[in-house]
């Protein structure tokens, strides 16, 4: 932490003395550009594209799409005089079920068309609990990165202060 702190100080020296040959900025200007470019701001937007895909995954529960499976089993007792044939095919989409059962040493097919919701589900309602955990989350990731932001207005501030005396300094020493 420490190292891209000194690391930031050191690139936004740099960029302040090439700066003062061309030109000189206010505080509020150095501020202002160091709230827009800063490694911490590209920090929190990440975190808060990364955070926005999560919210939109857990709004999209159970609807991520349409979900097929499908068994055989073949002489499943493991003889071919008493086993039985059959195939199974279920396709799942949110709470619908569809099921198709075929066994084909009987002839018999049996489709199940039906609603499927987990009691579990009714009372603990994992999407509200996923999304309350999110928000909690991206309260407290903006806040961290807010922080992180301000400790280097508060960096630039003082390196700001630091440039201002060294050149009230080089002034005084020209003078006498």
């Amino acid at each position: 932490m420490k190292n891209k702190r000194l690391l930031g100080c050191i690139i936004l020296i740099s960029s302040l003395s090439t700066l003062s040959i061309s030109e000189e900025f206010t505080l509020e200007q150095l501020i202002e550009n160091l709230k827009i470019n800063s490694f911490s701001k590209k920090n929190y937007d990440i975190n808060n594209k990364k955070l926005n895909i999560q919210y939109n995954l857990n709004e999209r529960y159970d609807k991520n799409g349409l979900n097929v499976k499908s068994t055989a089993e073949i002489y499943s007792n493991g003889n071919f005089n008493t086993g039985s044939t059959s195939m199974t095919t279920e396709v799942e989409y949110d709470i619908f079920r569809y099921k198709n059962i075929q066994d084909f040493d009987s002839g018999n097919d049996r489709n199940i068309i039906g609603i499927f919701k987990d009691i579990k589900g009714i009372f603990l309602k994992p999407k509200e609990y996923n999304r309350e955990i999110l928000n909690y989350t991206k309260n407290y990731t903006n806040i961290k990165d807010l922080q992180e932001i301000n400790k280097d207005i508060l960096s630039l501030i003082d390196l700001y202060r630091l440039y201002l005396d060294t050149k009230i300094e080089k002034k005084l020493m020209k003078k006498q």
